[in-house]
């Protein structure tokens, strides 16, 4: 491993602080970093930069990620074709995290919940990945009957504040048809989770470009292949060939994922949902919420004397899979 200088140093305690926000927010807490040190740095030089940390905390289970911000709604094709047509090229918004690449960890989402709410956002997850049928998405009526379900059931109104704070502190995305989808900052932070806690077969397609999980988009229209695409991915590798990278066959606009892909078939009632639940309790129990930081204050003075955060994190092991 190369040795790591102050800048990196001081850059990942400032990620250690707030782990999670978009790209172009850790873009600017590295260059102020830089200032104080009296450094000379170049925007293209941040990847180099944060690699190096990654070379270096990844034997640790940890590393520095990115993902792009799906958005949430329905899916505007006319307007995907074009932007398709057009010379400019899709630039979503990205967040970077840092985050626990061990399987057997805990995934720590920022804020402050009570137990009876943390079983909540798990019901959440259990519906969005399970049963949403394409859609990964809940509906507020579903959200809240998931409340009424809990060991010890929430008011009514204690739930809508409880999913509102989920959505203020970035732990969910509402759209303006009423529907909760995972934001880009959970889908981060949950990234190990989802893999240990979901079977293959259970967790959502893999975009054929960016090869991150979508929740948002379109599947491949060759029903052989298990490929999506996200709406940005989708436009900037259509300039270049209309066909899944994956398996070459031509793309359309039909097998779309999300909030826009059909409803299913049947609605599930509240008593096959609770026991379908219960079959999977025992393999979600590791989302712990510590407290959050609202804004990235990195300590930006290199004296080793700095005082640090006393505020710990405990980490719990997650339970497995069982079967």
């Amino acid at each position: 491993m190369s040795a790591l200088s102050v800048h990196h140093h001081l850059f990942v305690q400032a990620m250690l602080l707030r782990r999670v926000a978009t790209f172009d927010q850790w873009l600017k807490v590295w260059k102020q970093i830089a200032k104080v040190l009296k450094l000379r740095v170049q925007d293209n030089e941040f990847l180099t930069f944060y690699g190096q940390i990654n070379y270096n905390i990844e034997p640790f289970g940890f590393r520095i990620d990115l993902m792009i911000d799906e958005g949430n709604g329905p899916i505007d094709v006319e307007e995907i074709q074009n932007n398709i047509s057009s010379n400019r090229r899709a630039q979503p918004s990205r967040w970077m995290a840092l985050v626990n690449t061990r399987s057997d960890s805990s995934s720590k989402l920022g804020s402050e919940f009570t137990p009876i709410e943390i079983s909540l956002y798990k019901k959440i997850i259990d519906k969005i990945v399970l049963h949403s049928k394409n859609r990964f998405c809940v509906s507020y009526h579903d959200a809240i009957r998931l409340s009424s379900m809990l060991e010890t059931p929430l008011k009514k109104s204690d739930a809508e504040k409880t999913l509102s704070a989920f959505v203020r502190k970035g732990w969910l995305s509402l759209s303006s048809n009423g529907f909760y989808t995972l934001s880009a900052r959970a889908r981060l932070e949950l990234k190990a989770y989802l893999m240990e806690n979901y079977g293959e077969d259970e967790q959502p397609p893999v975009c054929a470009s960016c090869r991150e999980v979508v929740m948002r988009g379109f599947k491949c229209p060759n029903g052989k292949c298990p490929k999506a695409m996200h709406e940005a991915c989708l436009i900037n590798n259509a300039r270049q060939s209309n066909a899944c990278p994956a398996c070459k066959s031509k793309w359309s606009f039909e097998r779309r994922i999300g909030e826009s892909a059909p409803l299913a078939p049947y609605a599930v009632s509240a008593e096959e949902d609770e026991s379908e639940s219960l079959s999977t309790s025992q393999r979600h129990s590791g989302i712990v919420l510590p407290e959050e930081e609202e804004d990235i204050k990195p300590d930006l003075q290199p004296d080793s004397s700095r005082r640090r955060s006393t505020r710990s994190r405990p980490s719990q092991s997650q339970s497995r899979r069982n079967g």
